[in-house]
């Protein structure tokens, strides 16, 4: 019998694909530790092997780290945020995840997940019935949105600092992918501080400050957390490259850029934020340097 593909949700918010870079990534070298670092004499010198551990070990071993893992998924909870609205067309639906900051029922999202909503539906896992929910401020510039629900006594997660973390550092995307129900995917950092180009619904978005992860980021994780090996949220998740032109590649924005600016939308839903767009290019020809006025 052959497998089937899954085919994503139609209400699943498409996670954005990555369309270009707007600016060559920094790079950050990974740290060496110059002590464990194998230098040519290390070579010659006699070795004591050790002995291979046993099955019991082994097992052990891989009990320790089933459980590290599966502790560490259970710290955070996700919400499934399901928005709809009355475009011309008829309703239009969405479905991405979201993450409690506060008990008071604050829950964060992405804003292209609920952009346009005029009904909110947010489905909790911990036992919490599914209540509806009020889009109280969004920043699309970062795609990050509040919403906010009539409950109390809500698991917030723990925020952790983006800034702390480093190169292969394990993270885990939780969410609510492809309507399976909650779903973990764990991987790496694999860089940071990136700016990438999003296509959205009918523009392409800039979006900078973004970790990158091959943890899995599928339509529906749009706005569910990010989280580091003590169950911290790192960043909130937000889009993917397609899978016809790259495998494992997602983004989420870092926490530490997100913070600011939902606090500024719960306390301020209507400021809004002034913004100059510039763009850097190398004068490096005597042609274009005179096309700009200046000295070759």
């Amino acid at each position: 019998e052959k497998t089937r593909a899954i085919e994503p949700s139609m209400n699943a918010s498409p996670i954005r694909s990555v369309v270009e870079s707007r600016k060559a990534p920094k790079t950050v070298p990974l740290p060496l530790d110059r002590a464990s670092t194998p230098s040519r004499m290390s070579r010659t010198e006699p070795t004591t092997k050790r002995a291979a551990p046993s099955q019991k070990q082994r097992s052990s071993a891989l009990y320790s780290k089933n459980t590290t893992t599966a502790a560490t998924a259970q710290t955070v909870t996700p919400v499934k945020v399901s928005a709809s609205a009355s475009g011309e067309v008829g309703e239009a639906k969405a479905e991405g995840s979201g993450v409690v900051i506060a008990p008071n029922g604050v829950i964060v999202t992405n804003d292209h997940v609920v952009q346009g909503a005029v009904q909110v539906r947010v489905v909790f896992t911990d036992g919490h019935p599914t209540m509806p929910g009020t889009v109280v401020g969004t920043d699309p510039q970062p795609d990050i949105a509040g919403v906010k629900v009539d409950a109390s006594g809500l698991n917030p997660a723990t925020l952790g600092r983006s800034s702390e973390l480093a190169l292969a550092d394990t993270v885990y995307a939780i969410g609510f992918p492809l309507d399976l129900g909650v779903t973990v995917t764990r991987g790496i950092v694999s860089g940071l501080d990136r700016s990438v180009a999003v296509q959205g619904e009918s523009t392409v978005e800039h979006l900078v400050g973004l970790l990158q992860t091959d943890a899995a980021i599928n339509p529906g994780n749009s706005g569910g957390p990010l989280v580091d090996a003590s169950g911290h949220v790192v960043g909130i998740d937000t889009a993917g490259a397609s899978a016809a032109s790259a495998d494992n590649v997602g983004f989420s924005i870092a926490i530490d850029d997100a913070l600011p600016v939902i606090k500024q939308i719960l306390t301020q839903p209507t400021a809004r934020q002034a913004w100059l767009g510039v763009e850097a290019l190398s004068v490096n020809t005597a042609a274009s340097a005179a096309a700009l006025g200046l000295d070759p």
